[in-house]
């Protein structure tokens, strides 16, 4: 029986006690982006959830 990937998500933004963390998002308000290591996460507001 094969394995399928069904639904793949993004990392949560690494969080570390006393450092602030940017969130940018872009002029239309559609989409927000951060970073986790050395990827750059761009995720729609409006779809978060899905993949």
């Amino acid at each position: 029986m094969p394995y399928e990937i069904k639904k793949v998500f993004a990392s949560l933004p690494q969080v570390e006690r006393g450092v602030s963390k940017i969130i940018g998002g872009d002029p239309k308000g559609n989409n927000f982006l951060y970073t986790n290591g050395k990827c750059v996460i761009l995720r729609n507001i409006d779809m978060c959830l899905g993949s």
